[in-house]
Order: C-alpha cells, then structure tokens, then sequence
C-alpha cells in the first residue's frame, strides 16, 4: 500500500488512479506496474513521489518512461521535479537519459 504522505502529495497534484506495487530490489514481477502500462491513454501522466518508487535503477526508469511515452503519455516526478508535459522537464529529463547511457 501506497504511504500515507505518498497519497497526500499524489492527490494534491492531481492524481486519479492509484497503482501501487510491493517490491523488493530482486523482485522483476509488478502486477500493477503492468496495469497501469495497459491502462494508460493518450495525454496520461504518470505521476511519482520520486522517481524511486517507479523505478530501481535510473536504467529501470528509463525503460519505463519509454514504454510511457510510446503510449503517447507523459511523466512526472514531484521530489526531482521532472514533468515531461513540458519542454523543460523533456530536456531534464534526456540530460539523466544521456547520463545513464554515457556512464554503460
């Protein structure tokens, strides 16, 4: 279940639908992760606390972003402060995505 002050935040920014996975870092199976991809729709965000409750590894994020952008959905993370609705938050982040790739 999705922490209390996870909640708060997500519905202060307007979150609708919850999806909430129990994960540990060995675990590769995401139930709702898998939902939520099947469930998403043109002009969707994805909304996160912090990118680490998305995603394990900034690879892992970048993975998942791309399977949300080829659904012609958006991301956005409210600790980092990274929006893909916008064109800043586009440029941030492809630098973390150039990062990633620069240090394989």
């Amino acid at each position: 279940m999705v922490a209390g002050t996870q909640i708060n935040a997500l519905a202060v920014a307007g979150a609708g639908k919850l999806f909430a996975d129990k994960f540990s870092g060995s675990k590769k199976e995401r139930p709702e992760l898998d939902k939520m991809s099947d469930q998403l729709c043109d002009g969707d965000v994805v909304t996160v606390t912090r990118y680490d409750r998305l995603a394990r590894s900034l690879k892992d994020l970048l993975e998942i972003v791309e399977i949300i952008n080829k659904q012609d959905s958006c991301f956005r993370s409210l600790v980092e402060d990274i929006d893909t609705t916008t064109s800043a938050g586009h440029l941030v982040f492809h630098v973390f995505a150039s990062i990633a790739q620069f240090e394989r």
